[in-house]
């Protein structure tokens, strides 16, 4: 399945994969993006993107 960027009504950008929806967090080191779950109640992943290796992406829960 593709990973789709869109525009929310906020105009703040939405990462959407496997029909989870991200939102955009922060940059970190070495240019990648960390993302993190819309359902900030009952979701706790997060998703770190690398436009260096696009078809790479890793992703971490939040412990806590």
């Amino acid at each position: 399945m593709n990973d789709v960027n869109v525009i929310n009504e906020k105009a703040n950008t939405i990462l959407i994969c496997y029909g989870f929806k991200f939102g955009f967090q922060k940059n970190l080191a070495n240019n990648i993006k960390r993302w993190t779950c819309t359902k900030k109640k009952i979701c706790s992943v997060y998703l770190k993107t690398n436009p260096n290796t696009p078809n790479t992406r890793s992703e971490e829960r939040r412990v806590g």
